[in-house]
């Protein structure tokens, strides 16, 4: 089984506060393989800056992650199906690098995945 991902609108929250949104170009996934999104964050207001900062220093910063689109689900058995795919990342631990100011996901979230 495959899937095809049209372009995906992805979204990152801080809290209930927009960070950024980008598009992820279609891409096709196989079992067990993973795809990396690069995003840079908008400019933020200082009380969120600092909350952030804050949560930088102890080592995590939690965010919460949108992504929508549409998805064709490939298979040999079933027929080929289009879906509207929405999901929705709560709790999600990004570790920054001190150094290069990269971030890297690091586990703990909940998602909901519709379609």
């Amino acid at each position: 089984m495959t899937i095809d991902y049209d372009v995906m609108e992805i979204s990152f929250f801080y809290g209930e506060e927009f960070l950024c949104g980008t598009y992820f170009s279609p891409f096709n996934q196989e079992k067990r393989k993973e795809n990396f999104l690069k995003v840079r964050f908008k400019t933020v207001e200082d009380r969120v800056l600092n909350l952030i900062s804050g949560d930088r220093k102890r080592g995590m910063v939690r965010l919460n992650v949108e992504a929508s689109g549409w998805i064709k689900v490939k298979s040999r058995i079933l027929k080929t199906k289009h879906h509207l795919m929405e999901v929705i990342c709560k709790d999600v631990m990004v570790k920054f690098n001190s150094s290069t100011g990269l971030g890297a996901w690091a586990g703990h979230e909940k998602c909901r995945v519709d379609t």
